[in-house]
This record gives structure tokens, C-alpha cells and sequence, in this order.
């Protein structure tokens, strides 16, 4: 199949990438600049396969043919890296639309979108990714659309400003406190190629479904406090570490939230759960962090 994907230099757009290509089919990866698509540039062909096809475009599209068979939307801004409300507003909102538009004009037959475990009214981000789900929803009677809404994946090679992978570089590098919030709040933490899994399951589903749109919530299943799993990441990484947590020396946030605050239901459909649990998949993101850091 041709499949465009959305943010495919991202974390979670270059594992499902990666994912789609083992599986043999044509990837067409929008990003938003050459330089940031090191993720995908040493593809491993799985044995016996041709090298699989890979295929960079930009914002204006240039490249990519008349029609394609889908379209895995994983683009979003979480507002971390200095947005303002506009800008979060329009890469949620205004370019969800946008990429909308193009999957119907280039005769998609279905659309995955990645969708928010948060309320709509927690933040602007989720207020944009509900806005746009609602949109799709408008629109069964002409692509069959698939929104899986997750939070918390975490994973090897996740950026460095996400809680989990943050956490293990301030426990592996000596140093002072390592100020957090009171660790009250429940996350509900979920393996990034668990995720990916459910992706490639959503994709099969939509082949074969009729013209709806279908909404599933994609988690761990196991809900935890901050502060249990920062002393496990603590426990894994540097049980040396412990006495530096300093819970409570930051506010919490304002407007927080307890694990998903939307009802959804359970991916049964997908034929998917979680296969790898919280421990062993922090023992893998510590052990990638201890190479990448030379440790």
C-alpha cells in the first residue's frame, strides 16, 4: 500500500515508519525539514526482502502520487518547545484539517488518526485534537477513519524533554536534587512498540470496515503515580539516586489530570493489548540512555 504518515521523523511517527516498511509497503514520510529525518536513515530490510521504499515529502506535497490507499496522521504539538497558544492551535487544529483534505482529494480509503486520552478542556492541545476528531466524525460517509487516543508512550530514543527518558539521564549523570511535583497524579504509561502494534491492527481494521469512524483508547492498563514510577525509573537506573527525588519542590500543574479523562472503549476490536509491562520496558529505555550517554 501507499501510505502517507504524518510527523514520520517523530518518535512515534518513525517507529510506525519503520513498522509499515518491514511489512513491505510504500511510505511516503512528511516532515517538516531534511535534517530532521535522521531517525529514518538506516533502515534495517528485514531478511529475504527487497529494501523497502521510502519516500520523503514537504509541506508542499511535491511527491506524493494522485492517490494513495491511507493515511497515519502521528503530527501533533504538545506545546513543550516554546508554541504559543496560535501555533498550538493550528498544528493540532488548522494542519489536522489540512492533511483531512489531502487524504480525500488523493481518493484515501482511510484515515488513522492519533487522538488525546486528556478532556477537551484540560489545555489548548486537547482542545484542538478534539476539535479535529469531531470533524472526522462528520465525514464517515467518505473514508473509513480509525482515532486511537493514547497518552504517556514512552520508549528507547524518546526526546529527552519527556518525563521518562528526562528522568533517567538526571538519575545515570551525578548531580544535585532533581526537583519534581508532589508525584500525587496518576499516568498510565504505555511501550512505544505496543503502540505501534495498535497502529498496524487500527490500519487492518480500516481496510475492511465500512465508512465510519471508530474511537479506541490505547494505555498500559496498569495506572500509576508520578512518584511510583519515579522511584522505579530511580530503582533501574541508579538506586543511588534515590535520596536525590525531591517531591514537592515543584507545584504541581495547574488544570491537572488523573490518567484518561474521556471514556473509550477498549481496543477489543483491534484484537490488541499491552504486551510489555512498565519495569521491563523502563529497563529498556535505561539500558538505550546508558549507551547513548557513553555509561
Amino acid at each position: 500500500m501507499k501510505i502517507l504518515i504524518t510527523g514520520a521523523s517523530g518518535f512515534l511517527g518513525s517507529h510506525v515508519a519503520k513498522a509499515c516498511l518491514a511489512q513491505g509497503h510504500k511510505i511516503f514520510g512528511l516532515t517538516r525539514s531534511p535534517k530532521s529525518a535522521n531517525a529514518l536513515r538506516d533502515l534495517e530490510v528485514p531478511s529475504g526482502k527487497k529494501p523497502n521504499t521510502l519516500n520523503w515529502i514537504g509541506g508542499d506535497f511535491l511527491g506524493l502520487p494522485d492517490e494513495i490507499d491511507g493515511v497515519i496522521h502521528c503530527a501533533t504539538s504538545y506545546g513543550r518547545k516554546g508554541e504559543n497558544e496560535k501555533q498550538i492551535f493550528e498544528a493540532n487544529l488548522d494542519f489536522s484539517v489540512r492533511i483531512f483534505e489531502l487524504a480525500r482529494k488523493r481518493k484515501a480509503e482511510w484515515f488513522i488518526n492519533i487522538h488525546t486520552l486528556l478532556d477537551p478542556e484540560t489545555n489548548l492541545y486537547s482542545a484542538a485534537k478534539h476539535a479535529f476528531n469531531n470533524i472526522l466524525k462528520s465525514h464517515t460517509n467518505e473514508i473509513s477513519c480509525i482515532s486511537l487516543a493514547c497518552e504517556n508512550f514512552y520508549g528507547p530514543g524518546e526526546p529527552k524533554d519527556r518525563f521518562v527518558t528526562w528522568l533517567i539521564d538526571e538519575c545515570l549523570m551525578e548531580g544535585g536534587p532533581i526537583n519534581l511535583s508532589s508525584g500525587g497524579q496518576f499516568r498510565d504509561f504505555v511501550y512505544i512498540d505496543d503502540v505501534v502494534e495498535a497502529i498496524l491492527r487500527a490500519l487492518e481494521l480500516a481496510k475492511t470496515s465500512e465508512l465510519k469512524h471508530q474511537e479506541f483508547a490505547i494505555s498500559g492498563g496498569k495506572p500509576l503515580s508520578i512518584r511510583e514510577i519515579a522511584e522505579a525509573i530511580c530503582e533501574i537506573a541508579a538506586p543511588q539516586a534515590a535520596h536525590r527525588l525531591k517531591f514537592g519542590a515543584k507545584p504541581d500543574r495547574k488544570r491537572e489530570f488523573d490518567v484518561n479523562t474521556i471514556d473509550l472503549p477498549t481496543p477489543k476490536n483491534l484484537g490488541w493489548e499491552p504486551k510489555t509491562g512498565l519495569i521491563e520496558g523502563l529497563k529498556k529505555s535505561v539500558e538505550f540512555e546508558r549507551k547513548r550517554l557513553g555509561l
